[in-house]
């Protein structure tokens, strides 16, 4: 017999990046270039993407990225 019961884990999440800053070896015109660190907690797991917004208005914001796995973005 089996059993209609269902487990559920759910991940907590990890900490936002932190130092964002622009990199001036390759912020120029009409490039920018971004990095950052990871959180300082990980919720136990390694972060698998970072995806990045812009403004675009008041509490407004706009996808320009998704699936960056690294800690830099050229733009």
């Amino acid at each position: 017999m089996y059993s209609n019961e269902v487990y559920v884990r759910a991940a907590s999440l990890p900490n936002a990046p932190i130092l964002i800053a622009n990199n001036p070896a390759i912020t120029r015109a009409g490039i920018i270039g971004l990095t950052w660190s990871p959180g300082a907690y990980d919720s136990g797991s390694p972060v698998i993407e970072y995806r990045i917004f812009y403004k675009t208005g008041n509490n407004s914001f706009t996808l320009l990225a998704a699936g960056v796995t690294g800690t830099a973005y050229t733009v």
